[in-house]
């Protein structure tokens, strides 16, 4: 079975997130390679961690979108 960031625990994901986050623009492509060939399971891709967080980054702007439109009309 291939290793995917979904088989990933959830303090995997947590830990490569808090580290993507504090890269900036220049280092974030040099991130992706360190965690994906020193950190990441075998068979977890640079373009699958880059997913990954792109899909979460979005995930956790809709939520904070969403609660403060619930927020301005109550």
């Amino acid at each position: 079975m291939q290793m995917t960031v979904e088989n990933l625990t959830v303090a995997e994901k947590q830990t490569i997130m808090s580290f993507l986050e504090r890269q900036d623009g220049v280092n974030f492509e040099l991130a992706l390679q360190k965690i994906a060939k020193n950190f990441a399971p075998e068979g977890v891709t640079e373009a699958s961690l880059r997913d990954f967080y792109f899909f979460e980054m979005k995930a956790r702007n809709q939520r904070r979108f969403g609660a403060r439109c619930t927020t301005a009309f109550t």
